[in-house]
């Protein structure tokens, strides 16, 4: 994993998974997030600003996207992998061409409550998610499925203070 990102540039632009409330409370996200739902919704509008769906945060070209990790949770981890890759990754993607510039014109956040049921593969820089409910413990390969191959250029949001801390999120620069 690359070294962890000490400025704010994932408040406005790229795709990033955050965890921490304070941040997003800080950009006035919790009152304007939209769930997953909306979010595939949206995508049926045509990413059409004046949607029902639409809804930025913060006044930014920013949105928070609640529901992943309950979707995840839900289904068998194969098939979340799958989902991830045939389902969500092409929505996020026409996203960032549509509302984003191609992906440097604003940012997409998903807020995953629970930090601690991420894993980092040390030898590769892969992402795992750590299923919970029916499937509790299984891991899902997260990186491939939101950053598809470029979750080598994944960084950590800080601020981290040691080396167990968790930071934010992570961040990815471009959307594609």
């Amino acid at each position: 994993m690359n070294p962890p990102l000490t400025d704010d540039v994932w408040k406005r632009k790229g795709i990033s998974v955050l965890w921490d409330v304070a941040g997003l409370a800080s950009l006035g996200s919790l009152q304007t997030a939209i769930s997953l739902r909306e979010f595939f919704l949206w995508n049926a509008d045509d990413w059409r600003e004046d949607s029902t769906h639409a809804r930025f945060s913060g006044g930014a070209r920013r949105i928070v996207v609640a529901g992943l990790e309950a979707a995840l949770d839900c289904m068998e981890p194969e098939a979340a992998e799958e989902w991830m890759a045939q389902q969500l990754l092409p929505v996020i993607n026409r996203c960032a061409e549509i509302l984003f510039e191609g992906g440097t014109g604003g940012a997409l956040l998903f807020w995953m409550v629970k930090h601690d049921r991420f894993r980092v593969k040390l030898e590769n820089g892969e992402i795992l998610w750590t299923c919970d409910g029916e499937h509790r413990d299984r891991k899902i390969l997260f990186s491939h499925g939101l950053w598809n191959g470029a979750y080598r250029d994944v960084q950590r949001i800080a601020p981290l203070r040691t080396e167990t801390e968790p930071g934010l999120g992570f961040y990815l620069q471009r959307i594609s």
